[in-house]
Formats: structure tokens, C-alpha cells, sequence
């Protein structure tokens, strides 16, 4: 794949060296160590710098731009954050924000600072680009192809076409993705990751002669990549049943813990009849792969089979059970879309004697929650996420935990009632040993439903058993406050900030709601501008410092806020009236 590209970082030469602050002194040095590959140096004086002067732009800059260049996106972000305080309108620091907050899962974050620099530049390539790959990354292809032609048709590169490329590849769409790829073997033929792209299209349209051919052309252009160049040279030929040639490249590379690539050598060899490689093969997929995803179902039934025929009934038993928990259909040799799976033989009928309806129902329903809770952390997650946990609770009512996630989706569905009946079960069925989880749902259910002080007794139960979670006492902050006991919210938020600094923000604007309450305007005052200097702006914040300013008798100031908290969100009803307010009061 095409790495990112990174802005070029230049070191810029004083004509005053002599007369160099501290801290550019400091940061010439972190340039020149990171220049030499001495990353840790570089950091350290980077550190100096912004010791000296915490909002050096170019200290900032360089460390935002380390760290996104080593993946630790999550320490790029706060330095982002500050720069773009400073500089609004930079559209750079909003696609690499944005950029970072892609890979950190954030996609509505990602793709409104993605947006915000497309509406300060429409004319850079790079931003269509980058929208492009945010929407490949989200799987909205439609979108992302949509983007990468408005890139190419304003600057023509070959990261654009290969991206374009991929996308085409990525639904089916074969033969326009080769007709795009040729843009950039045209300028140049060796371009490896345009010749692997081209070698994976021509494989998945049965073109295994001129597949091999592209591999070999790798081979000799000194491009060749293990393990997954190999595991894809051996696929050419599993896929057209030569097997014993299949193994010769899937067995090339060394040293590996790629299991997928192990789970093939495991089939091809069970295919050649050599069983004992098979099991050995498959045990290390195993070993190597994510025991909880449901791509590592094949690799339990596949082994199944190769243990029932070596007369190991237990063990393939229990592979049998494990696959069905991660993908049930597979009790009818089916994956998840309902298609037909490649499966070495029948484990349900081999094993027919060895485990009972009532097993294959439970391990079932395990499955089938586990599929509706990734279905709940999705947009549009109501309908299909709804459908697979009643079908779990279906085959085994007995499971606390499915009870547990059905409440959870009711309660997202703001169905409360019925949130507080199924949470309520899933307390029962824990037989007395329920997890903190289902009394702090209940808590959160019953504050929905206007029940404070119930709220509080759950949520103390909640942090009685785990006084480390620090959204548990951010809840209660707000059942305390409904209850006119703002004083215990604000030690409630105390707590939550001291136990998870990643969310002070969150957390501060809670404490400034419950500051003015308390008509303590100077701390609500103070939490206000900390909020507001560390950006992004926000509509709420403004409007609560106009509050605080109200309580101060700054009016001025006052209106100043709730005119900008207006123009952040036109239709903020409280911010107009407060501004009437403070209008008259002045």
C-alpha cells in the first residue's frame, strides 16, 4: 500500500543564530536529531522547547507532524487541537487532524475537520484526496470515488488513481480498476504497489497465468514482500487446486505470525493428505489469529475436521462449538451473508453424537450477540442489532449478558420502560453477582425516566463495585443535580477529572452548569475560558460563560458570548433569551 504522505518538515536557517531564543535553539537541535534517525533525542528537545514557550508554533508543528508520522495519533491530537486554536484557518492542521482522528475511530470528528478545510480551500487536490480516503476507510465508496475524480480532475496523482484504484477493486468494479491502474504503471511500470493491486484484480477474474507473471515480475524488480506477496502467489494456485504448488509459496516465507497465511498451508496440506501438517498448520492460525472475530470461525471447523479424522472427537467438539459461537451459520456450512462456506467436510454430521441441540443453541446465541453488539456501535445499528440479540435471546434466554445488551439498545432507543425490564431481568440472571454495568444502565434508565434518587442508589452501587470508572461518577454528578445537590456533582466531577484526564473537557463543561447554579461565577468563569482556549468552539460553552459573566455583572462581555453561542447554533432558544436579558440588564 501507498504510504501516507506526510508535508515536508524544513529546518529554516536564521541570518541571527546568535541572536536565537532559547527555544529555537532547543528546536533546531530536535530537527537536527530527528534528521539523523535519532527519534528519542529529537522528542526530548522538542519537550525543552515547549517547556520554554508551550505555544512555540513551530515545536508544536514538528511534534504534531513526528507523531503522526510513527501512528501515535492520539499524542498528535492535543498539539493539533492548540495549533489550530491559533491558527483557524490553516487547512493543513485540519486535514491532518482530521487525518489522525480517522485513525483513532473519531469518523464524525475526522470528517467534519476534513470538510472545514475543503470550505477554506476548495481548490487543493490533496483535501479531495484526503476525503477520499476518509470515505474509502468508512467504506462510503460512492463517496470516496465521488472525491478522488474531483481530485484527479483538478491535480492528476498517482496516489489519487491508486486510491481510486483500490476502491474500484473493493466492489468488484474489475475492469474499471485496471483501466485506473494503468495511469500509474503508464509513468511507472515497475510501481509495486499498482503491479500487487493489478496481480490481486487479475486473480479474482480467474487470470491465474498472467497473475503469476506479475509476481514473478516483482520477484525480479527486487519488490517482492513477505509474507504477503508469497501467501498471494500460493492463493493463484489453491484457488485452481494445484496444492502441492500452493504450498511451495505459501511455506516460503519465515518467521511469520500471519494466520491466515498458516490456515491455507493447513488446508493445502489436509488437500495433499498430510494430516498431521494440517493440524500443526492450523493450530498455529489459531494460535496467531483474534480468537474473538468471526474470520477466525473457518480455522475452529476446518480443524474440527482434521481432528475428528484423526479421532480426537473431543477436541473437534469443542473447535465445532467455537466456531458455531463465532459465526452460527456455519452450522449449516453457511458464513454470515447466508453464501455457501469452504469447509474441509460436515463437522455438524461428523459429530453428530458429541454434543446436543441445546449446546449448538447456546454456543448459537453467543454468536449472535456478539454480531449484534459490533451491529450497535454503527450508524443506522436499531434495526439489524435488534434483530440478531432477539434471535440470541431466542435460542437461550437464560444469558444475562444478551438481556443486558438488549436493555442497552432499548435504552439508546430511548425505550426506557422497556430498557428497565430487560435490565432488570439481566440483574435476575445474574444470579446475584451482577456486573457494575447492568446496576449503572439502571441508574441511567431510571434518570431518563425522572427517577433521581433511584438513579443515585444504582450508581452508587456502580462505583461501589468499581471505583476506578470514572463515567460512573459523571452520571451520578447529574442525578445529585437533579436532586438540587450541586455541591456532591461538583465532588462527583472532581473525581471523574482525576480519573480520566482524556475527558476533562466533557467533564468541565458539566462542572461549569453546576458552578453557576451555585452562583460560584468565578470558578464557572474559569472552567469557561479553559474550555474555550483549548477549542473546539462550542455553542454551550458560550452560553455558560455568558451565564457566569451575567452573575459578575460583566453584561458586555455577557452579551458578547451569547451573540457568539447564537451564531455557533441559530436556533439556541436559552442563549436569545439570556442575551434579552442581558441586554435590558445593561
Amino acid at each position: 500500500m501507498y504510504k501516507y504522505l506526510f508535508l515536508l518538515l524544513f529546518t529554516f536557517c536564521s541570518l541571527h543564530l546568535l541572536a536565537q531564543k532559547p527555544e529555537e535553539k532547543a528546536y533546531q537541535k530536535a530537527v537536527g536529531y530527528f534528521n539523523k534517525g535519532k527519534v528519542e533525542k529529537g522528542f526530548k528537545y522538542l519537550e525543552k522547547a515547549l517547556a520554554i514557550n508551550p505555544a512555540y508554533y513551530d515545536a508544536l508543528y514538528a511534534r504534531s507532524y513526528y507523531n503522526f508520522g510513527r501512528g501515535n495519533y492520539q499524542q498528535a491530537l492535543p498539539d493539533y487541537d492548540t495549533l489550530l486554536v491559533h491558527h483557524p484557518e490553516d487547512t493543513t492542521l485540519y486535514r491532518y487532524r482530521g487525518l489522525a482522528r480517522m485513525y483513532t475511530q473519531n469518523y464524525a470528528a475526522a470528517e467534519a475537520d476534513l470538510l472545514k478545510a475543503l470550505s477554506l480551500d476548495n481548490s487543493d487536490a490533496s483535501i479531495y484526496s484526503d476525503l477520499g480516503y476518509f470515505y474509502y476507510q468508512v467504506m462510503d465508496y460512492e463517496q470516496a470515488l465521488q472525491y478522488y475524480d474531483k481530485s484527479i480532475s483538478r491535480q492528476p496523482s498517482r496516489f489519487a488513481y491508486y486510491q481510486k484504484a483500490q476502491t474500484l477493486y473493493s466492489i468488484d468494479e474489475y475492469e474499471q480498476a485496471l483501466v485506473t491502474l494503468e495511469h500509474n504503471l503508464q509513468s511507472d511500470p515497475k510501481d509495486a504497489d499498482a503491479l500487487r493491486l493489478k496481480a490481486l484484480i487479475l486473480m479474482n477474474t480467474g487470470k491465474y497465468t498472467e497473475t503469476i507473471k506479475i509476481y514473478e515480475q516483482l520477484v525480479a524488480n527486487g519488490d517482492i514482500e513477505e509474507p504477503d506477496d508469497f501467501f498471494n502467489w500460493g492463493l493463484t494456485y489453491y484457488l485452481q487446486k494445484k496444492y502441492t504448488q500452493a504450498l511451495t509459496y505459501f511455506t516460503t516465507p519465515e518467521k511469520h505470525q500471519d494466520p491466515e497465511l498458516f490456515y491455507y498451508i493447513g488446508l493445502s496440506q489436509y488437500k495433499v493428505k498430510n494430516q498431521k501438517a494440517a493440524l500443526q498448520a492450523l493450530n498455529q492460525a489459531v494460535q496467531f489469529a483474534d480468537k474473538t472475530q468471526e474470520e477466525t470461525a473457518p480455522y475452529f471447523y476446518n480443524r474440527a475436521i482434521v481432528k475428528a479424522d484423526q479421532q480426537d472427537r473431543r477436541g473437534a467438539t469443542q473447535d465445532f462449538l467455537q466456531a458455531l459461537a463465532l459465526t452460527p451459520e456455519l452450522f449449516q456450512k453457511l458464513d454470515a451473508e447466508g453464501d455457501t462456506m469452504e469447509v474441509l467436510g460436515n463437522a455438524a454430521l461428523l459429530l453428530k453424537s458429541n454434543y446436543s441441540r441445546r449446546q449448538v443453541d447456546s454456543v448459537s446465541a453467543i454468536g449472535y450477540e456478539q454480531r449484534a453488539k459490533k451491529w450497535f456501535e454503527k450508524d443506522g445499528w436499531e434495526k439489524e442489532s435488534l434483530a440478531l440479540i432477539n434471535k440470541s435471546i431466542s435460542l437461550d434466554s437464560s444469558r444475562a449478558s444478551s438481556r443486558f445488551s438488549r436493555a442497552r439498545m432499548y435504552y439508546y432507543g430511548e425505550n426506557y420502560m422497556q430498557a428497565l425490564n430487560e435490565v432488570n431481568k439481566s440483574i435476575s440472571l445474574a444470579a446475584g453477582k451482577p456486573s457494575e454495568d447492568y446496576y449503572h444502565l439502571r441508574g441511567l434508565v431510571y434518570y431518563e425516566m425522572d427517577l433521581p434518587e433511584k438513579a443515585q442508589e444504582d450508581f452508587n452501587k456502580a462505583i461501589a463495585a468499581r471505583p476506578e470508572k470514572a463515567a460512573y461518577y459523571y452520571d451520578r454528578a447529574f442525578a445529585s443535580a437533579s436532586l438540587g445537590e450541586y455541591q456532591e456533582s461538583i465532588s462527583d466531577i472532581n473525581k471523574a477529572i482525576a480519573l480520566d484526564s482524556e475527558e476533562r473537557n466533557t467533564y468541565l463543561l458539566a462542572r461549569v452548569g453546576f458552578y453557576n447554579e451555585l452562583n460560584q461565577f468565578d470558578n464557572a468563569l474559569a472552567d469557561c475560558n479553559e474550555l474555550v482556549s483549548s477549542g473546539p468552539d462550542k455553542a454551550v460553552v458560550y452560553y455558560q460563560r455568558g451565564v457566569a459573566r451575567m452573575g459578575l455583572k460583566k453584561y458586555d462581555e455577557a452579551i458578547q458570548d451569547f451573540t457568539r453561542a447564537i451564531r455557533l447554533e441559530p436556533d439556541f432558544k436559552e442563549a436569545g433569551e439570556k442575551l434579552t436579558e442581558a441586554l435590558q440588564a445593561k
